[in-house]
């Protein structure tokens, strides 16, 4: 099984953004200004509870984008790897909602 899928991921944060009633091309472009701060803090969460000693593994499955050796790594590593992403998605919207209601 692997983890969430970027469809999930990308749906995810389209419902926490409430962007659902826009138009596909307007969501996209919300969602390349936060996509990579969405992906960073999930890896971020990952390396967090990583021992120290398979982080450079991680970072290389990581860099190398090999999904199905990278969910395996994750998987033996990280506890409920679904929660820890949808836990980074909402606290990178919330910083996101948090600084457009600010300007």
């Amino acid at each position: 099984m692997y983890m969430l899928s970027y469809d999930d991921i990308r749906a995810e944060a389209v419902k926490k953004l409430d962007l659902e009633s826009l138009p596909e091309d307007v969501q996209n472009d919300v969602l390349s200004k936060i996509g990579s701060l969405i992906a960073k803090r999930i890896a971020l969460d990952f390396l967090s509870v990583i021992p120290e000693e398979e982080k450079s593994e991680f970072k290389s499955l990581y860099e190398k984008g090999d999904v199905k050796k990278l969910d395996a790594f994750v998987r033996k590593h990280v506890p409920s790897p679904e929660y820890v992403v949808m836990n980074a998605i909402e606290r990178v919207v919330a910083d996101f909602r948090a600084k457009v209601d600010s300007e």
